[in-house]
């Protein structure tokens, strides 16, 4: 399957909320997306010095389901 399409998402957490925002991407959130149709694969990315602090790239099939 060919990437069409990518979405490039960026997110910032409260400071001492890190490990929960983690945990529910890691264990939640990335599985339940990328079983959506046309979701070919997720990557995330932490700014170290900056804003905002997480990036997320997700390669799609195409921008419509």
């Amino acid at each position: 399957m060919a990437v069409d399409t990518i979405l490039v998402t960026a997110s910032d957490v409260v400071r001492g909320n890190e490990d929960e925002f983690n945990r529910w991407y890691n264990d939640q959130h990335v599985p339940d997306f990328v079983t959506c149709p046309g979701i070919l694969r997720a990557s995330r990315y932490e700014c170290l010095a900056g804003e905002p602090r997480f990036y997320a790239i997700y390669d799609m099939e195409s921008p419509t389901p």
